[in-house]
């Protein structure tokens, strides 16, 4: 499960992450906004063994990596 806290995360909610407030429990978080005062930041934040990353294969949102 894939939770998108872009609108709702860093504590707008009263909790630090809305998902908090019911019983879930995502696999994959993301976030933006409200990490970085205003810079252009986003996070995706998931267990070590989904985080299995080829050099450079997450680092632009419009490439095409083979």
């Amino acid at each position: 499960m894939v939770i998108d806290e872009v609108q709702s995360g860093i504590g707008r909610t009263g909790k630090m992450f809305a998902f908090q407030h019911f019983n879930i429990v995502p696999d994959i978080i993301c976030l933006a906004k409200g990490i970085a005062s205003g810079l252009p930041l986003g996070v995706m934040m998931a267990p070590r063994d989904l985080m299995k990353w080829r050099s450079g294969a997450h680092a632009s949102t419009f490439a095409l990596i083979p």
